[in-house]
Parts: structure tokens; C-alpha cells; sequence
């Protein structure tokens, strides 16, 4: 049983993968991830329900637009790969609980910072003020240290950052 719960969270990464694409590629061109639906960008045709099946569309199209055969970058199903291998390797070294869903937060916000710094060399503050509280809330349901620990780590960290800001 564990094995087929382990394949349906990693089908779920390969789902999310696809989304945190799409919100890492859109968020800091400041465009809404709802509207418009997934186009290809050369062009600008609508994608349907077939081709946005996460792996098995690159693959099946040859890594290709079905309607312009524009090529198809291969970070898209690298990143939908990569996420769903990590869900599924939290949910086997962590099982069901609070740390399992608070380390789908932390990898959901990772992959979105890498899509984005992929693409724009950028790092959107809105996608770090929305994951923001989910984390606090999930650190104080399950904390791993004491919580000043944290607070100390949080006051350091600023600190070194903002001594390199000043100093830049």
C-alpha cells in the first residue's frame, strides 16, 4: 500500500510541477496564472486538455507545439519530473503528517524560485509573502527547534543580508 501512495504523490508532484511552471513563469512578468489559459508562446494557440498532461504531452509531441511545431523547452518536464520525485521522496522519509505537508511547502516554493530564477534571474517577493504564513503556521504546529532558535536564526540571517546590502 505504501508503494501506491508513494506513485499517487508522485503523479500529484508531476501535477503541481506543471502548475509551479506556470506560476514561476508568470508572477514576476506580473501576469495572472489563471488568464490566459496555457498557449504555446510562439503561437499563442490555446493548449488543450491533451497537451498539458504533465511528461506524457512533451514526450508524445516530440518535445513540439502540436499546431506550429515550435520546440518545446525541456525544462518544463524536467521541472514536473524533479517535483514529483520530490513529494514523493518526503512523503517516503516523512510518512503522513505535519512535517510531510510543510515540506510540500517548502518544495512548492523551491521549485517556483528556480523556475523563476531560471527564467528572469528573479526571485518574486509575492510568491515569498504568500508561502509566508503557511510556513510560520507550520513550524509552530510542528517545530524542530526550540523557538528561539528560529528567532536568532531569522535576526542573523537578516542581518547578514542587510550588512551586504548596505555594503553593495
Amino acid at each position: 500500500m505504501e508503494m501506491a501512495y508513494t506513485i499517487f504523490i508522485f503523479l500529484f508532484g508531476l501535477v503541481f510541477g506543471s502548475f509551479y511552471n506556470v506560476v514561476g513563469l508568470r508572477v514576476p512578468q506580473k501576469e495572472s496564472i489563471v488568464h490566459p489559459p496555457s498557449h504555446c508562446t510562439n503561437c499563442n494557440r490555446q493548449l488543450k486538455m491533451i497537451d498539458l498532461v504533465p511528461v506524457l504531452s512533451y514526450v508524445f509531441l516530440g518535445g513540439k507545439c502540436r499546431s506550429c511545431g515550435y520546440t518545446i523547452c525541456w525544462i518544463y518536464p524536467a521541472i514536473e519530473i524533479w517535483t514529483g520525485v520530490l513529494f514523493a521522496f518526503a512523503y517516503w522519509r516523512l510518512g503522513w503528517g505535519i512535517e510531510f505537508i510543510v515540506a510540500l511547502l517548502f518544495i512548492s516554493l523551491f521549485v517556483i524560485i528556480i523556475v523563476s530564477d531560471l527564467a528572469y534571474m528573479l526571485i518574486p517577493d509575492r510568491v515569498l509573502i504568500f508561502f509566508l504564513p503557511f510556513l510560520v503556521v507550520g513550524r509552530v504546529l510542528s517545530p524542530l527547534t526550540p523557538w528561539w532558535d528560529c528567532l536568532v536564526g531569522a535576526v542573523v540571517g537578516f542581518g547578514i543580508l542587510y550588512v551586504i546590502a548596505v555594503i553593495s
